[in-house]
């Protein structure tokens, strides 16, 4: 098997783990079971209009974190579909969000906001901007990929022992 093929495949495995993490993460709140769920139908059709309220106080962390979390997507979709055009990738990426925040609004499994749609697509659009640049950087898009993969089964690895740990020991 060709590097570029491998890394192509261990690129796809991870990108696997991150949606499926991303999928645990926003629709079931990291929730092992459906009863921990709270049940929730919101929507929110004003941008920015409704920021996280915590202690009287704006809190607009979660606003930074719905496109931090979005980030890797636009990073290994690139890894993963190297011949498909930019704004493809930013489609998928959109059409991903859209998905999740419809699904969120149907299952009645969190807010349905508009901003999250914006965020998280500007986190995965950051991304695809990230890897763009990288590679400008590495001038080998095989490196880079050995680089990323790299790093995605690192944070992979340690972000499920933190689970397990938060999980099962704690």
């Amino acid at each position: 098997m060709k590097k570029e093929t491998k890394q192509r495949v261990l690129s796809a495995v991870l990108l696997l783990i991150y949606v499926t993490l991303l999928i645990w993460i926003i629709l079931f709140k990291m929730s092992f079971s459906m009863s921990d769920l709270t049940v929730t139908r919101y929507l929110n059709l004003v941008p920015f209009g409704e920021p996280l309220v915590v202690n009287g106080q704006t809190d607009y962390s979660e606003i930074i974190q719905n496109a931090l979390i979005f980030l890797p997507f636009g990073l290994l979709l690139s890894m993963v579909l190297p011949r498909a055009s930019f704004l493809s990738k930013l489609f998928v990426i959109v059409l991903a969000s859209l998905s999740l925040e419809v699904l969120q609004y149907v299952l009645a499994v969190g807010r349905t906001d508009i901003t999250d749609l914006i965020m998280n697509s500007a986190g995965g659009f950051a991304g695809l901007i990230v890897y763009d640049l990288l590679e400008l950087v590495f001038r080998s898009k095989s490196r880079l990929n050995k680089l990323l993969n790299g790093l995605g089964y690192v944070t992979a690895i340690l972000f499920i022992g933190w689970m397990i740990y938060l999980f099962f020991i704690a």
